[in-house]
């Protein structure tokens, strides 16, 4: 459904990439990324900062793996989401 909304046939004509860039605006984003990661590169995510600068929050912990922030990140990263969360998440009443 949402990819006939973004004017996509199907998953096989979307990327992640192009499904922010169809979006206007780009909704905000919450990254987290340590910079050990061996699953996906953090270069990834610091491009998708560079593309998007005005929609992405980040955090990127120096020599966290790929599932680690979540495990051994900083203390005050669940308290970084919520704040984030609340930031940007409005409650619809209609």
């Amino acid at each position: 459904k949402f990819y006939r909304e973004i004017g996509a046939r199907g998953a096989d004509d979307v990327s992640a990439l192009s499904l922010l860039e169809k979006r206007d605006p780009v909704p905000p984003i919450f990254l987290v990324h340590g910079t050990a990661d061996r699953v996906i590169p953090v270069e990834h995510t610091r491009w998708l900062i560079e593309r998007f600068p005005e929609s992405v929050e980040y955090v990127e912990i120096k020599g966290m793996g790929h599932e680690d922030p979540f495990k051994k990140g900083p203390p005050d990263l669940n308290s970084r989401i919520q704040q984030f969360l609340t930031r940007n998440l409005s409650t619809r009443t209609e």
